[in-house]
């Protein structure tokens, strides 16, 4: 074995270790050459980033070199110029870089199932998304996918728009190999019911994110199950975006004893793009969106809440008035999503001079007509902060 095979072989064996990954950095550095610095270059920029709260003033500047090299590297890996990614060539859909290295795939379940542990030989992968279970080519059944001990070796897995149904879950739940995964991704469209969620977080007790986003059948019934869950009480973020859950379920969610660990909790509307290309909101009742301010200001549970997503949510000036005078019912929040809110200068301004738009690092103001012409106006307010600048309501 090489020094460099050993290098992979330590890092692989730690995948969530900055150590191993740092010190293959150095050895690179040592070899010498255009190649070996721009790599390891690219592990150091990627772990030190991984390192720093998001959106803060030293994560932002390494973000700008971090998509330098990110961008440089995807674009030789287009043109099969990247080596160290030339064993993934036809075997996967996409591939992602996690601190430096390949440690996401996207594939389909039958080639995970047959070839999982030359995945893992050959990169610290630490997740997997898979093509749709439902699809026609390239899948097993659920009860052979979950029971695939390759399983074992993930923290991340994404089953993203395969239809799963309350059975199909019961099979995941059942399988002994996902006792250490921390995030699950059940975005898309999904038939399973509110009741069989609960079920499937009792059986994945290291569970801390859980993707619910883009699912139009994943309403209230499903917050007011997950809500009376204690299990919930282990779930750090929290991605309901994107489905039709209403103020309704969103207060049974948030007034839950047991959503006090939440630390990133998305709420976004359902949107859509007319046939004008015209971004709208599906929900643009603006008694709705005071509704849901209400129910999160009104919390007594959100207290480490540090990323709040409201985006398409008809909260407009008075909802955001609410939330800049939140300062006790959100004392940790950083980051705010505001797209498509029908916020203006005025409640744009409420926030700036209030003790939570003051603490924030990101504010996101996009698809808010009323702020266009004051862009510039917008920077100002939040000098600490990133801003997202208002675009029109309108796709190319």
């Amino acid at each position: 074995m090489t020094d460099l095979q050993a290098l992979y072989a330590g890092i692989c064996a730690q995948p969530d270790e900055d150590t191993p990954r740092l010190a293959l950095a150095d050895f690179l550095d040592e070899q010498g050459g255009k190649e070996n610095a721009f790599r390891a270059d690219f592990i150091r920029t990627h772990v030190r980033l991984a390192r720093e709260e998001p959106w803060s003033e030293p994560w932002r500047e390494l973000n700008k070199r971090w998509a330098k090299l990110r961008d440089t590297a995807t674009a030789r890996a287009s043109r099969h110029k990247l080596p160290w990614v030339a064993h993934l060539k036809g075997r996967m859909k996409a591939f992602y870089f996690e601190r430096g290295l390949v440690g996401e795939l996207t594939l389909f379940s039958k080639r995970f199932v047959s070839e999982g542990a030359s995945y893992f030989e050959r990169d610290p992968i630490r997740g997997v998304k898979f093509v749709k279970l439902n699809s026609s080519m390239g899948t097993v059944k659920p009860e052979v996918l979950f029971g695939c001990p390759h399983l074992a070796r993930l923290a991340k897995l994404d089953l993203d728009g395969s239809l799963l149904r309350d059975v199909d879950l019961a099979k995941l739940a059942a399988s002994p190999h996902l006792t250490a995964l921390r995030r699950l991704g059940l975005g898309g469209y999904h038939t399973f019911t509110g009741a069989a969620l609960p079920k499937l977080l009792e059986a994945l007790p290291a569970l801390s994110e859980l993707d619910v986003s883009g699912n139009w059948a994943f309403g209230d019934r499903h917050l007011s199950e997950l809500a009376r869950c204690k299990e919930l009480s282990r779930l750090r973020v929290f991605d309901a975006a994107y489905t039709s859950t209403t103020a309704r379920g969103i207060l049974a969610l948030v007034s839950s004893k047991h959503a006090v660990g939440l630390t990133v909790l998305r709420l976004a509307g359902i949107v859509g793009v007319d046939s004008g290309g015209v971004v709208t909101a599906q929900d643009g009742d603006p008694d709705h969106g005071m509704a849901i301010v209400g129910a999160v200001t009104g919390s007594k549970r959100l207290g480490a809440v540090q990323e709040l997503d409201l985006r398409y949510r008809a909260i407009g000036d008075d909802g955001l008035k609410r939330i800049a005078g939140a300062a006790t019912a959100l004392p940790a929040l950083r980051r705010l999503r505001l797209d498509g809110c029908g916020v203006t200068p005025a409640g744009a301004a409420a926030l700036a001079d209030s003790d939570v738009g003051g603490r924030l690092l990101y504010v996101g103001f996009e698809f808010n007509p009323g702020l266009l012409p004051h862009r510039k106006k917008l920077k100002k307010m939040f000098p600490g902060a990133h801003v997202e600048e208002p675009v029109p309501y309108e796709y190319e």
